[in-house]
């Protein structure tokens, strides 16, 4: 990447480099140094491994990928030119759990934001019966709080004669038994009437997303931990009711 910059920078000059600190991708440049560096303050490996005891607890995942990785954040938020935090709060966050002490003249506080993606949005209405449908967008990954979730659903369908669950995202991601939060749940013994009523999705082109959130009732997102969370915004868009 630094290499790609460079390049760049011999046609048409390159004032500053913007990377997000997710996967440590500003570490060529702040190690580097040939380019004022701004980093986009995001969900850190710490915070991940909240969420992931497992991982926390093992000696050798922590050794050789863990632990480096938290020693390149700590050193990308020390050498860094200057912070966009897209909240206060994960500015406050990293700040407590990295020990940076943020300066003020090295951070600037802006929200994400997003196009309206409702406006010329037509929404296609397939159900002819009164329902309640619920959406849950995300990794099916502990942090997004899945396996909340799923666990309330079955009894929610089987309480609910209208209620319809829609899961849409990336819901091949493995566990640390090697299965995922789908295999799971389509593996219990439970009413097949109800468990009719959740489609797991899958990932989605943008088109396809904007009709599961025009569509739905209520937008349920239980995440454990968010930076931000583009998923609400997107939501609101739409005039739905969040639960987070």
């Amino acid at each position: 990447m630094l290499d790609a910059v460079e390049a760049i920078n011999e046609r048409s000059r390159v004032d500053a480099v913007y990377c997000p600190l997710w996967d440590c991708e500003p570490i060529a440049f702040v190690t580097e140094g040939s380019f004022p560096t701004i980093v986009a303050l995001q969900t850190t490996m710490k915070f991940w491994l909240d969420s992931q005891p497992q991982r926390r607890a093992d000696p050798g995942w922590m050794r050789t990928f863990g632990d480096p990785i938290i020693a390149m954040e700590s050193l990308i938020l020390s050498r860094a030119t200057a912070m966009h935090s897209i909240s206060r709060a994960i500015a406050r966050d990293i700040d407590t759990a990295y020990g940076v002490r943020f300066l003020d003249d090295r951070v600037a506080y802006v929200p994400l934001g997003l196009e309206d993606w409702s406006d010329g949005v037509v929404v296609e209405q397939t159900v002819d019966m009164p329902t309640i449908t619920i959406l849950f967008v995300g990794r099916l990954e502990s942090r997004k709080g899945i396996d909340v979730l799923l666990k309330v659903v079955p009894s929610l369908l089987k309480r609910f004669a209208n209620v319809h669950v829609n899961i849409v995202g990336d819901d091949t991601i493995p566990r640390p038994d090697g299965t995922t939060y789908k295999d799971e749940f389509l593996s219990l013994d439970s009413d097949p009437t109800a468990m009719n009523r959740i489609v797991f999705h899958g990932r989605v082109d943008e088109d396809e997303l904007r009709q599961h959130y025009g569509c739905c009732d209520i937008f349920v997102a239980p995440s454990k931990y968010e930076s931000f969370g583009l998923i609400f915004l997107e939501a609101m868009m739409f005039a739905k009711p969040v639960v987070g």
